[in-house]
Formats: structure tokens, sequence, C-alpha cells
């Protein structure tokens, strides 16, 4: 069976994690982080092409789990019900 094709930013994204991870496994974790830092991080570069998560809170959770962290705490709000009235009102302006 054929398996879908890679893209070409995807092929990007995997050889920057395998290189990370090389020098991971070779080395240190401190080695891996002034790695990733000197020769992606310093760069004018978009990260998110080269970061690709299928499920990106699933990867923290496991990422704060894997390191005995706090699990992080949305700061997500919701409005209150009086609020909508003024925000509606406003659309018309």
């Amino acid at each position: 069976m054929l398996r879908p094709a890679v893209l070409h930013h995807e092929a990007l994204s995997s050889v920057a994690r395998a290189l990370i991870a090389l020098v991971y496994q070779e080395l240190s974790m401190e080695a891996a982080k002034k790695f990733a830092h000197d020769y992606f991080l310093s760069r004018d570069v978009d990260l998110r092409a080269m970061i690709k998560l299928a499920n990106p809170k699933k990867a923290l959770a496991l990422t704060v789990e894997k390191f005995g962290r706090e699990r992080p705490v949305s700061r997500y709000q919701t409005l209150p019900r009086s609020y909508y009235f003024v925000l509606t009102d406003l659309k018309d302006c």
C-alpha cells in the first residue's frame, strides 16, 4: 500500500527534530538545547513550519509529565453574559 507523499516543510521539520535528537542522544540535554538555539532559535525563521505537532495539547501534557513540572492552567476565560450585548452593539458601528 502506498503512503501519502511527504510535503517539503514536513520533511524539513523531521530533519530538524532528528538532528536535535541525535545531539541529545550522543551528547546531552544541554548540548541539544545549545545546538537548537545556535542553529534554529537564534535565526529569524518561522519555526511553526519546522515544529509540527498533530496534537499540541497532548504533546504539552506529556512533556510536562515527563519532566515532573506543574500542569499548565488555561488562561482562557469566558466573558460574562452582559458583555455579549456590548459586543453585538459594536458590530453595527
